[in-house]
């Protein structure tokens, strides 16, 4: 039992591959007809004339919507997109769920968390900026350890 699984069905004779219609284009052997096709169009266009002539145009007609419909979906054009569209209109108008802001917004005290944040932020670049500067002028040495740590934390971030 591998990737190519090919069942039979009982009443066609033959192998039939998995899949009809794919997402590029039509099975062949189904879209060429198949003798079993020409059987089934062939009956319907004969018995047109018996007392149960609508069912026989009804099955003639849904053939052909059948092939209209696979010919363009094969050439991308999917025909019910707008019932889909419809159908999603007719569903979000039913559905009573309220929506859900995307965000939260917080109002009020932003602006001063703001503030201290920049106020935190410039301050530790101060102190960065002293120990380079004694650094450079006084070498690794003479820093102590909390300066050490102070410039190693720094260059984590």
């Amino acid at each position: 039992m591998g990737g190519n699984l090919c069942r039979r069905r009982l009443i066609f004779p033959g192998g039939c591959p998995p899949s009809i219609v794919s997402t590029s284009e039509l099975n062949y052997r189904v879209r060429n007809g198949n003798g079993w096709t020409l059987i089934v169009i062939g009956t319907d266009l004969l018995f047109i004339t018996s007392s149960n002539a609508g069912g026989h145009i009804a099955h003639l007609g849904g053939a052909l919507a059948g092939v209209w419909f696979a010919a363009s979906l094969s050439k991308g054009s999917d025909l019910t997109s707008w019932i889909n569209k419809c159908l999603d209109t007719l569903v979000s108008i039913v559905s009573f769920k309220p929506r859900k802001p995307k965000m939260k917004v917080h109002y009020g005290t932003g602006k001063q968390k703001d503030y201290d944040y920049n106020a935190r932020k410039k301050a530790q670049s101060d102190e960065i900026d002293r120990i380079l500067d004694k650094l450079k002028k006084s070498g690794y040495e003479s820093l102590t350890t909390e300066e050490k740590k102070s410039l190693f934390d720094a260059s984590k971030r």
